[in-house]
């Protein structure tokens, strides 16, 4: 390889890429309350935002809402039904 000169210097395609992979949200717990809807409580990173989706068959899913995350830690949604959920984060703030 030797030392690079402004002839044999690396491309734009040679160029080492870097990416920032950030944990995904996990759902910590849930619960029940007196009117039959559900809390939801995930675990998520600072300034990200995340979406809630729900489905009965794994084929259909609905998006319920949008939710943006401003300390890490423990986050909340409440829903009205039984249903399967996922959470997907966005991007980051």
């Amino acid at each position: 390889m030797g030392i690079r000169t402004p002839q044999n210097a690396l491309s734009a395609a040679d160029a080492p890429h870097y990416f920032n992979i950030e944990p995904s949200p996990v759902f910590t717990s849930y619960a029940r309350a007196g009117d039959g809807s559900f809390t939801l409580n995930f675990s998520g990173i600072t300034n990200a935002i995340y979406s809630l989706w729900a489905t009965t068959n794994l084929t259909a899913w609905q998006s319920l809402g949008l939710m943006v995350s401003v300390a890490a830690g423990f986050q909340k949604f409440r829903v009205a039904s039984k249903r399967i959920y996922r959470i997907v984060t966005h991007k980051l703030l």
